[in-house]
C-alpha cells in the first residue's frame, strides 16, 4: 500500500543531508506520481505537516524538528538497510517482501532503484512448521 505517511517519510528520506522545511518536503512530495496535480500547495502543506507531526511521535521516529532554526531533520538517513530497527516493529501478521539479488527493479514506476543492499534470509521449511 502507499500511504500519505509512506509517501511524506520517502520525501524526507530525499532531503538533500537529511535537512529541510516543510515547504522543501512539499515540494519533494509533489513529485510523486502518487499525488494529483490538481492539489493546491495549501492543501498538501497541511497533509505534510499532519504526517510530519504523526512520524516525529512514532518510538523509532523517522524525523525531528529543530524548533530553533525551524528545519526539519530525517533521522534514519545513515541507518544501513540490514539494521535490525527497520523490522523489529513488524508483527507476525505483517508481510515482508524480499527481493533476490538477480531480480531487476527497472520496471518499478519511477524508474531504477539503485544501491540495494539484500539481506541473506534463510526461511524455515514448511514441514517443520
Amino acid at each position: 500500500y502507499v500511504t500519505i505517511l509512506s509517501l511524506a517519510r520517502d520525501a524526507a528520506a530525499r532531503l538533500p543531508d537529511g535537512v529541510g522545511t516543510r515547504a522543501d518536503l512539499c515540494a519533494l512530495m509533489k513529485e510523486s506520481q502518487y499525488i494529483v496535480d490538481k492539489v493546491s500547495d495549501a492543501e498538501l502543506s497541511h497533509i505534510i505537516s499532519s504526517a510530519l507531526d504523526r512520524m516525529h511521535s512514532e518510538n523509532d521516529a523517522p524525523v525531528k524538528f529543530d524548533v530553533k532554526h525551524r528545519l526539519w531533520m530525517y533521522l534514519h538517513k545513515d541507518r544501513p538497510l540490514d539494521d535490525k530497527r527497520w523490522t523489529e516493529h513488524l508483527k507476525e501478521a505483517d508481510v515482508v517482501v524480499v527481493r533476490k539479488e538477480s531480480e531487476n527493479l527497472t520496471g518499478y514506476p519511477g524508474g531504477a532503484i539503485q544501491n540495494i543492499r539484500c539481506l541473506d534470509v534463510e526461511f524455515p521449511n514448511p514441514e517443520d512448521l
